[in-house]
């Protein structure tokens, strides 16, 4: 059986981090290729992140592509106040021989998508080098499986009471990838509220022994440290890595709802709110069994852990 071959986009915080290593552990999965585009944090922190994750776990032949410092039409947006001043709760992992590759994201897009026909692309960010790539290659749909996509909010938003930060980021880019004849599928923000996770449930995973353990229990423990101050619980979020689990497990979806999604793009109280409505192809998951979640995130120990 071959393997299912992954191509990441990413604005990578602590999520997108947990979400791109369990792709890296998952023995039926191959990642042919990350794109970068500014979100969480600002593009080079993005690029510093991701180079310092396949360098630590030793995928440093993954080549990583530059992708849009903004949206298409909004200015940049970062959640540093939830990921920390660098995007990755202030780890600083050294990036070793990893190095950018000279093409840009959406041509880096488009050659991968061309010599790894069937690949699937997700996005784990703002949607802006995936627009740009279907405008400049109108043929990319034709080499893609499919596009899952974390983004949107169904009945909650996390930047406005409507608006889901990725959506929220460059809503004009999601409209240009939902009008794509590509198959999509979208795991909104809601589901990350059906699957907080609380602190014990990590503890009890027992990864500080594995390798990369410390590196992943800094990361929910720093998230955990913004709920309580928010909420006053200990808990963390798994948007990204609930995205990820689908993809690698679809088996693990307990509820998948099927529609057409459109963007409200007018200036206003709902900008960046995206839409389900009636007859449509854009599947939607609103259900993922919590129990299979946190084994799959076992998977990560067979993570190694190297900054040499």
């Amino acid at each position: 059986m071959s393997k299912q071959r992954i191509f990441i986009d990413t604005d990578c915080g602590v999520d997108d981090a947990t979400a791109i290593m369990l792709a890296l552990a998952d023995n039926e999965a191959e990642v042919v290729g990350i794109s970068t585009v500014a979100g969480n944090t600002s593009l080079d922190n993005v690029i510093k992140n991701v180079c310092g994750i396949l360098n630590v776990t030793g995928y440093r032949e993954i080549p990583v592509f530059r992708g849009a410092s903004r949206g298409l039409v909004e200015l940049r947006i970062h959640a540093e106040e939830v990921h920390g001043g660098n995007g990755l709760a202030g780890i600083d992992l050294p990036a070793g021989q990893v190095k950018e590759d000279g093409r840009m994201a959406p041509q880096g897009l488009w050659d991968t998508a061309r010599a790894n026909p069937g690949m699937t692309l997700v996005a784990l960010g703002p949607l802006t080098n995936i627009a740009m790539a279907l405008n400049l290659y109108p043929d990319l749909p034709r080499y893609l499986g499919r596009i899952v996509v974390m983004g949107g909010g169904i009945q909650h938003g996390n930047v406005t009471p409507n608006a889901e930060f990725n959506f929220y980021a460059d809503p004009e880019a999601v409209q240009v990838v939902l009008e794509s004849p590509a198959p999509l599928t979208v795991v909104p923000w809601d589901l990350t509220l059906t699957n907080l996770t609380p602190e014990e449930e990590i503890l009890g995973l027992g990864m500080e022994s594995a390798p990369i353990g410390p590196f992943f229990l800094k990361l929910q423990a720093h998230v955990m440290n913004f709920y309580q101050q928010m909420q006053g619980r200990r808990v963390t979020g798994h948007p990204d890595p609930l995205t990820m689990a689908y993809v690698l497990k679809p088996s693990l979806a307990t509820r998948i709802e099927k529609g057409g999604m459109k963007m409200v793009l007018e200036r206003g109280p709902l900008r960046g709110m995206s839409v389900l409505f009636g007859e449509g192809d854009v599947e939607v998951v609103l259900g993922l069994e919590h129990s299979g979640f946190l084994n799959l995130l076992l998977s990560l120990k067979n993570l190694e852990y190297k900054e040499n």
